[in-house]
C-alpha cells in the first residue's frame, strides 16, 4: 500500500499542557466544516514522511522503529489517519473520504440557526463592545446595577405561579434573546482574532435546552486569545442583563424581575467547570488541557493502575505535577458532581411522576382545556413537551453515567486479577 500527505490539510502549533509537542489537524469536509483534531508532534512528522508517494513497507524498512511501533503506526493509519483523510491511499485512487462533520458528543441534538455569513455582520456590528475603555465602564456600570437590583429593587411580592401566559411567553423571550446576545458575545470575540466560520444554534445538553456558537475554528488560537473568547459571552450577557436592570429601575414589571433572576442564574450556572460551559472552557484553557475532561480521567486511570498494579509501570505522563494533582482533584469533584446531581434529578423526576403529573391529569379534562384561552393551551402544550424531552434525555444521560461506571468497575477488576495472579 501507497500513501501520500493530504495536501488540504492544514497545521498549526497548538499549545496543549498534556502533549510536549502538539499540533492542531485543520480537515476540510463536503460540507464545508472543518473537523479539527490534535495531535502529537512525533505524529506530525509521520505525516509529514508521506508528503510524497511513498510506499509503506519501503518506509518501515529505512526506519530504526520496533516491531510494536510499526504495529502502533499501522493501527493509526487504518483507524484514524485514512479515515479522517489525513494519509490518501492508494488503495483509493488517493481520494478523501467524504467526511461529514458531526454534533459534538456532548451534544444531544443541535439545531443551526444563524449561519457564519449573518454571525460575522452581527460580529462586526458589536465589535465596539471589546473596546478596552467601553469594557472598564461597561463592568463598573453592571456592577452598579446588579447591586443595586439587589439591595434596593428586587421585590418580594412578585408570585412565579401566578403569572400569566403572556407574561411567561414575554419572560421566555426576553431570556432566549439574552442568551443569544451572550452566544453573540463569543461570535464578536472569536471575529476579533480572525474566525469566520461560527454559527449559533440551539441544541440539547444532558438534559438542558441550549444556545451554542460553533467554536471549533478558535482552537487554532492562543491560549490567551481562547480564553478571552470563552468569557466574552458571560461579558455580553452581564451587559444584557445590566440594560434590563436599568429598565426595571424605571419599568417595575414582574416580567423583567423574572427575566433578569433567570440570566443571573444562568450567568452562575455558566461558571460551572463540570459540565461543558463556559467554566469548562476556560479552565481547560488557562491550563492548556485540550480535553480537559478526557485527560482527568486519563489522569486518574493511571493512579488506579498505579495503585494496583505490581510493580507499578513506569511514569509515562507528560503533565507538570502541579496539573496533576489539578486533574485529580477536578476528576474526583467531577464524578461527585455528577453522582449529586443524578441523585438530584432523578428524585425530582420520581416526584413529578408519581406525584405531579396524576394530580395534573385529575384537572386534565375537556372542561378544563375548554376554559383556557389560544395562548394558555400554548403555554401548557409546550411546557409538558420540554418535560417529555428532559425526562428522555436525562434517562440517556443515566443510561452513559452507569455504562461509564460499568467501564471503570471492569478496568479496576481487571487489575485487581492481575495483581493477584
Amino acid at each position: 500500500m501507497k500513501l501520500k500527505t493530504n495536501s488540504s490539510i492544514i497545521f498549526s502549533k497548538f499549545n496543549d499542557s498534556t502533549i510536549d509537542e502538539s499540533w492542531l489537524c485543520t480537515i476540510p469536509t463536503s460540507n464545508g466544516k472543518d473537523i479539527r483534531l490534535t495531535i502529537p508532534g512525533k505524529v506530525k512528522k509521520f505525516i509529514e514522511s508521506f508528503r510524497y508517494e511513498t510506499d509503506l513497507l519501503t518506509f518501515f524498512k529505512g526506519q530504526n522503529i520496533t516491531g510494536a511501533e510499526i504495529n502502533s503506526y499501522e493501527l493509526l493509519i487504518s483507524e484514524v489517519l485514512v479515515p479522517k483523510g489525513i494519509l490518501l491511499s492508494s488503495e483509493n485512487e488517493y481520494e478523501p473520504p467524504n467526511l461529514i462533520k458531526e454534533k459534538p458528543g456532548h451534544m444531544q441534538m443541535q439545531l443551526p440557526v444563524i449561519k457564519p455569513r449573518a454571525v460575522n455582520i452581527l460580529a462586526a456590528l458589536t465589535q465596539f463592545l471589546l473596546n478596552k475603555v467601553f469594557f472598564i465602564v461597561a463592568v463598573i456600570f453592571c456592577i452598579y446595577c446588579q447591586i443595586d437590583f439587589y439591595l434596593f429593587l428586587a421585590p418580594s411580592h412578585y408570585n412565579l405561579w401566578g403569572l400569566t401566559a403572556l407574561e411567561q411567553i414575554q419572560i421566555l423571550a426576553i431570556v432566549a434573546l439574552g442568551l443569544f446576545f451572550h452566544e453573540l458575545g463569543h461570535a464578536a470575540a472569536a471575529f476579533k482574532y480572525g474566525c469566520k466560520k461560527v454559527e449559533l444554534g440551539i441544541g440539547w445538553y444532558i438534559c438542558f435546552l441550549v444556545f451554542y456558537a460553533e467554536l471549533s475554528e478558535a482552537w487554532q488560537l492562543r491560549r490567551k486569545e481562547r480564553v478571552v473568547i470563552d468569557a466574552a459571552g458571560m461579558y455580553f450577557q452581564t451587559i444584557f442583563t445590566g440594560l434590563l436592570i436599568f429598565l426595571y429601575m424605571h419599568e417595575n414589571s414582574n416580567v423583567i424581575f423574572y427575566a433578569i433572576t433567570i440570566l443571573n442564574i444562568s450567568f452562575i450556572w455558566n461558571l460551572n467547570p463540570f459540565f461543558r460551559m463556559d467554566g469548562y472552557w476556560i479552565a481547560s484553557d488557562i491550563l492548556g488541557i485540550s480535553n480537559l475532561r478526557d485527560s482527568a480521567n486519563k489522569e486518574l486511570r493511571r493512579i488506579i493502575v498505579k495503585i494496583f498494579t505490581d510493580p507499578p509501570p513506569p511514569e509515562k505522563s507528560q503533565l507538570t505535577a502541579k496539573n496533576r494533582s489539578f486533574l485529580f482533584i477536578y476528576t474526583l469533584l467531577s464524578n461527585t458532581f455528577f453522582l449529586y446531581m443524578i441523585y438530584f434529578i432523578s428524585q425530582k423526576l420520581a416526584y413529578s411522576v408519581y406525584y405531579e403529573i396524576p394530580e395534573k391529569l385529575k384537572t386534565l379534562n375537556w372542561s378544563f382545556l375548554t376554559g383556557l384561552d389560544l395562548l394558555e393551551i400554548i403555554v401548557l402544550f409546550f411546557s409538558n413537551l420540554f418535560q417529555i424531552m428532559m425526562v428522555c434525555f436525562f434517562m440517556y444521560f443515566i443510561f452513559k453515567a452507569i455504562q461509564s461506571s460499568l467501564n471503570w468497575s471492569k478496568i479496576i477488576i481487571s487489575l485487581i486479577r492481575s495483581k493477584r495472579s
